[in-house]
């Protein structure tokens, strides 16, 4: 089950959803200048709800490999769709397979391949100061950067969810950082969910 991604399959996919998305939650999108070209990337961000996946697939042209929960993989039907989609199964109890699903994200981002994680490894609705996973590593030992993003507001028909993209982190500002990386990527997202919590307000007055 390493790799069964299929491009065809998932550029289908993504215009389909796309169109429904898009028309249905008109999500307003910001910093989409920082995921122009950037090559394969380690996107990383907080998450709020089962659409954030849609939303983080739909906006980001180039494909993401995504960490899942394992339960979704454990239905067949699931299993063959994320397949096809590129996601990579993580049980976040199970120690063995986190190393595995680690080995599997950075065999994706070396094969030029970006990679989504949602590193709060929960769904977080009130904005909560989660911890988050360590995932600065798995961009320096494949010399990738780190694009982070933040999810706000709610998922309303004609409106109410933000995605904010944050400036590329480079890898060497990363390795430079050495184990102070982690909480670099966490203040990125932080700093992002900030922001669009003032552009709601400015829009409400």
């Amino acid at each position: 089950m390493d790799n069964k991604f299929n491009l065809k399959f998932y550029s289908t996919t993504r215009k389909i959803v796309r169109v429904a998305f898009k028309g249905i939650f008109r999500p307003k999108i910001n910093g989409l200048e920082n995921i122009q070209n950037t090559g394969a990337s380690l996107f990383i961000g907080n998450h709020r709800s089962l659409l954030d996946v849609p939303l983080l697939v739909t906006t980001v042209e180039e494909p993401i490999h995504l960490m899942a929960k394992q339960e979704l993989f454990n239905i067949p039907v699931l299993a063959a769709f994320f397949s096809k989609m590129g996601a990579i199964p993580i049980d976040r109890n199970s120690k063995k397979n986190r190393i595995k699903a680690a080995l599997m994200a950075r065999r994706r981002l070396k094969n030029g391949c970006s990679v989504g994680i949602f590193p709060e490894a929960t769904r977080n609705k009130y904005n909560k100061d989660l911890p988050f996973e360590p995932v600065a590593k798995l961009a320096t030992v494949t010399n990738n950067k780190i694009i982070p993003f933040a999810i706000s507001g709610k998922y309303r028909i004609g409106g109410g969810i933000t995605i904010s993209f944050g400036e590329p982190l480079e890898n060497e500002t990363l390795k430079k950082l050495d184990q102070d990386a982690d909480y670099l990527v966490k203040r990125r997202v932080k700093s992002l969910q900030l922001y669009n919590t003032r552009q709601r307000k400015r829009v409400r007055f």
